[in-house]
């Protein structure tokens, strides 16, 4: 990679759009500092469940990070990266509270996931080239899904559920609004 002034220059190098190139870049901090917390959450986590789908998402979150690797390298016949899948496993703390733990792990994890989605999107929007803005809608739909996982999770565990209309207000809400079907 150090070469990449004279090799740049040569026809088979793939040049994106400097705003595509610092989305990025900033996507790979972000990702660094999820991957980070992701691992410590990993340690602490006591339910099965939960730990796989913390796995899950660090899976996804390291592929993303090839692809966005692979994305900025300018030489696409070329491999920019050695693949080295961290199969690293921290064990498990004992925790006389874990299932609390768990909970607010579970519930900020989520948070991130949707966080991730909603940057990725948002990021795809602005990015130029259709390549990168395709991966981009991609990451935002794997986070999308993966967000899903962790709603599944919290539910079951009875730790969210989500407030439900009245069928009552249902009904009006739908008679105040009825009128826009003539607009």
């Amino acid at each position: 990679i150090g070469e990449c002034h004279s090799q740049c220059k040569k026809d088979d190098s793939m040049i994106i759009p400097a705003i595509d190139l610092g989305l990025m870049a900033d996507h790979l901090s972000v990702h660094e500092g999820v991957i980070a917390k992701l691992k410590f959450y990993r340690t602490k986590v006591h339910h099965l469940e939960l730990k796989s789908i913390i796995e899950e998402q660090l899976s996804m979150m390291r592929q993303h990070i090839r692809v966005m690797l692979t994305l900025i390298y300018p030489h696409q016949n070329e491999n920019p990266y050695t693949s080295n899948d961290r199969g690293d496993r921290d064990k498990n703390e004992n925790d006389e509270d874990g299932v609390l733990k768990d909970k607010h792990i579970a519930l900020e994890a989520h948070a991130t996931a949707n966080f991730m989605a909603q940057n990725n999107f948002i990021s795809a929007i602005m990015m130029k080239d259709s390549n990168v803005k395709h991966e981009h809608f991609n990451m935002a739909w794997q986070q999308v899904y993966i967000s899903g996982k962790y709603e599944h999770f919290i539910r079951n565990m009875g730790w969210s559920k989500p407030p439900m209309a009245s069928a009552q207000e249902q009904f009006r809400t739908f008679q105040l609004n009825q009128h826009l079907l003539k607009e």
